[in-house]
C-alpha cells in the first residue's frame, strides 16, 4: 500500500520551469533527490512520487490517480520536518 498524503496547495514558478507543492506548514531541513512527476493531460501537476525506490516512498497528491495521463522523472528538493513527515516538495525542470 502507499504511503499516501494529500497536498494543500501548488505553485508553479514558471520562469525557472518548477513548482512546489505544500504538504503541510512547518520548517524542516530541504534534501535533493530524484522523484516522479504524475501529470494530468494539460501537463499540470496532480501530484509528486518523492524518494522513489526507497524507504520510505511517499506519494503527494493534488488530484485523483485516474487524472493523471504522464510521467516525468525529475529533480526534487523535498522538505521533512524533525519526524520525516514530508512538508513541501520543489518539482524542477518541468520545463514548462
Amino acid at each position: 500500500m502507499l504511503n499516501e498524503r494529500k497536498a494543500q496547495s501548488v505553485s508553479y514558478d514558471t520562469r525557472a520551469g518548477s513548482a512546489r507543492v505544500v504538504v503541510a506548514s512547518g520548517s524542516g531541513t530541504g534534501r535533493e533527490g530524484r522523484g516522479t512527476a504524475l501529470l494530468d493531460t494539460k501537463g499540470q501537476i496532480v501530484g509528486v512520487d518523492v524518494d522513489e525506490g526507497s524507504e520510505p516512498r511517499v506519494v503527494v497528491m493534488l488530484g485523483a490517480h485516474e487524472a493523471v495521463a504522464r510521467t516525468h522523472v525529475t529533480r526534487l528538493t523535498v522538505t521533512r520536518d524533525a519526524g520525516g513527515e514530508v512538508l513541501s516538495v520543489v518539482v524542477h525542470d518541468l520545463g514548462r
